[in-house]
């Protein structure tokens, strides 16, 4: 019954955007967090929030036993990665309210993310690695 519910498209298109909400408050935290205790400014915060929002998704995934969303031409990591970079150059160059800023690049990574489920853009093919069966 429960498998039935929760396997319908528009469930499951519900929990990405609930995913995409996720992910867009787990980077600026991860950058935010690393960022105001001084951890290995600049690139650290950067690294480790791109880590702190993936990282639980791909955890999640591994556990239920799917495919992640890393690994499929899905938009998922780059947001993340580009909220989590103009978020860090954002805080090194202007001196600004970090709270705000936060909101704002939350917005945008989520924004980024709900646009890429939405009308379903995907990882163009000259930017992905070969498989290794196509080295042939």
């Amino acid at each position: 019954m429960a498998y039935r519910l929760i396997s319908r498209r528009k469930i499951q298109n519900v929990l990405l955007y609930l995913a995409a909400v996720g992910i867009a408050l787990f980077a600026i935290q991860g950058t935010a967090k690393a960022w105001m205790l001084g951890f290995g400014l600049p690139l650290a915060p950067i690294i480790l929030g791109i880590i702190t929002a993936i990282g639980g998704g791909l955890i999640r995934d591994v556990l239920a036993g799917r495919d992640n969303l890393l690994m499929k031409r899905e938009l998922y990591a780059i947001p993340v990665s580009l909220g989590c970079l103009v978020y860090a150059v954002l805080m090194s160059t202007i001196s600004v309210q970090p709270n705000l800023v936060s909101l704002v690049y939350m917005g945008l990574i989520f924004g980024f993310r709900a646009s890429a489920i939405r009308w379903q853009h995907k990882v163009p093919d000259w930017f992905r690695l070969p498989d290794v069966t196509d080295r042939d």
